[in-house]
């Protein structure tokens, strides 16, 4: 057999017999089982074929089962080089890593080195300088909870498959954003990007339509931000709910008269909110959110992880709970003036009340 013959075609890439094999042993592992073993007895067969393969103990669960076929065959989603497109691993899909460009790379325990740039510095004389990781001491950590009893016997594990990959990838994505927006920086937890960008002065004044355009405005800058375009907003529930409620005052001669948050969303690069951005300030209802400034092609910050989920068992009877845990290293802010904190005030609270 000739080497062409040996090869075949996932999407559009060539690969060769080797990882055929691997695409192969891929299709017939299911995360299900792998779970079966852990709650049940130990990890068999495909499954545990697989984790050999991948280096990984009985327990753990290689993220790439979660990545689309072509990047887990190729390892694209692995390569910790210059992309300007952040690395956010499938089984983090529903976080907002990718909207805060944070990217996150596959690297080994050790210290591992990234540029920053220290922006103390003239823009004559930007240096940069090496970023150290940590031994990877933090856990991301997240429980699961099987209620169907049947599945882990074997029955219905197909229709079982899809529903626990979902809710994996949401348990865990959940676990990551509490600690990307507002991390506590102990001994556990990395600090996270509320804790690491600079703080402005609070609003005194309730924010009006207006205001929130002037504040978008304001973060124009011709560097990180040439248009509109290239900003991106990540807002506190309370604060996207504000949005929707607030519209231009009749002066303002705009017709037909929108809603704030339907306006940003007409013309910045994207808004969401997430429930892990700081509750408001009782005292001064301000609620702190989090401008990103994407003009930049490069990362413009970096999480690494351990690329394995591992599985503990936790109480079981009529309910299986499942403890998962994901080996994470510092957030690192590689372009510190890409992150602005930018506080929205909600109410008007009396001072002296």
């Amino acid at each position: 057999m000739d080497q062409h013959s040996r090869k075949i075609m996932v999407g559009l890439q060539e690969i060769d017999s080797e990882a055929r094999e691997r695409v192969d042993l891929r299709s017939r592992v299911m995360i299900a089982k792998i779970l079966t073993g852990v709650a049940n007895g130990p990890v068999r067969g495909a499954e545990r074929e697989y984790q050999q393969s991948m280096d990984c103990e009985g327990n753990e669960i290689p993220f790439d089962l979660f990545e689309p076929e072509l990047g887990a065959v190729t390892g694209a989603q692995y390569k910790n080089d210059l992309n300007s497109r952040p690395i956010v691993p499938a089984v983090f899909a529903a976080s907002v890593a990718g909207h805060l460009r944070v990217a996150m790379p596959s690297a080994k325990f050790g210290t591992t080195r990234w540029l920053a740039v220290r922006t103390e510095l003239t823009e004559s004389s930007v240096i940069l300088e090496s970023g150290l990781s940590r031994k990877y001491p933090f856990s991301l950590g997240a429980q699961l909870h099987v209620y169907d009893s049947l599945a882990w016997k074997g029955h219905g594990l197909t229709s079982f498959e899809s529903t626990l990959r979902e809710n994996v990838v949401q348990v865990l994505s959940n676990a990551l954003d509490s600690v990307l927006i507002a991390g506590s920086g102990n001994r556990r937890v990395p600090p996270g990007l509320l804790r690491k960008i600079g703080v402005q002065e609070a609003p005194t004044k309730v924010d009006s339509w207006e205001t929130y355009l002037a504040k978008c405005t304001n973060l124009l800058d011709g560097a990180l931000a040439n248009t509109f375009g290239d900003i991106r907003l990540l807002l506190g529930v309370e604060t996207m709910r504000k949005m929707a409620l607030t519209f231009p005052t009749e002066r303002a001669g705009l017709a037909p008269r929108v809603a704030a948050a339907q306006h940003l969303e007409s013309i910045l690069g994207a808004i969401r909110s997430s429930m892990h951005m700081p509750r408001p300030d009782p005292t001064s209802a301000v609620q702190d959110s989090i401008a990103i400034l994407t003009a930049h092609s490069g990362e413009l910050a970096v999480c690494p992880h351990g690329g394995k989920i591992l599985v503990r068992e936790g109480d079981s009877g009529s309910v299986y709970t499942l403890n998962l845990v994901v080996k994470i290293g510092d957030v690192h802010v590689l372009q510190p003036r890409a992150y602005a904190r930018v506080p929205m005030k909600l109410e008007y609270r009396d001072p002296y009340a």
